[in-house]
């Protein structure tokens, strides 16, 4: 009688310790994909569909341009441009073949929340927390800080759209990246 009665404790212990884990309380878990359509904007700018002459009729000439050779190639890879708007900084990315650029498939923004440009999805400067709430067990977190709260994220759409966002010490978004699938 006494070894089922111990079975029966060390069961419950290990249930317990099943249910109140480290991770459980962290909320990690395997992420889902994001259901519905992903996002096409960001600081409204149109993945897939604006190019950097329209950027540069919007926003004026880049503050920076980069442009990164594919490995192995001399007339191909991606080009990053970025422009300081109010006190945010947005930056787009298109890739180039000979000297064809694509539209941009990247964009991300970050900085203070300055009206559009700062609204990514997600808004500049709001609540880390605003992210969880937003896309529950479809948001995968990426980093921690030491003390657990979380540092960075990423979201995942079907279509391979993704958005990753980083989250300061005060706990307010400080960036936001959206990246569609290149195809």
């Amino acid at each position: 009688m006494r070894v089922v009665v111990r079975r029966k404790y060390v069961l419950m212990i290990v249930a317990l310790c099943v249910v109140l884990s480290p991770a459980r309380l962290a909320g990690d878990h395997a992420p889902q994909q994001m259901a519905g359509r992903a996002p096409t904007s960001c600081a409204g700018i149109r993945l897939g569909r604006d190019t950097f002459d329209r950027l540069r009729a919007r926003f004026g000439e880049p503050k920076s341009t980069r442009k990164e050779l594919a490995k192995g190639y001399s007339d191909r890879g991606n080009i990053d441009y970025e422009w300081l708007v109010g006190d945010t900084k947005v930056s787009a990315g298109s890739y180039f073949v000979d000297r064809e650029e694509s539209p941009v498939y990247s964009v991300t923004v970050s900085g203070k929340r300055s009206g559009e440009t700062g609204t990514c999805v997600l808004v500049l400067g709001s609540n880390g927390t605003s992210a969880s709430r937003k896309f529950g067990r479809a948001m995968r977190v990426v980093s921690r800080y030491p003390n657990g709260r979380t540092s960075s994220f990423e979201v995942e759409w079907s279509d391979g759209t993704t958005l990753r966002g980083t989250i300061d010490d005060d706990r307010r978004i400080m960036q936001l990246t959206l990246t569609s699938a290149i195809e």
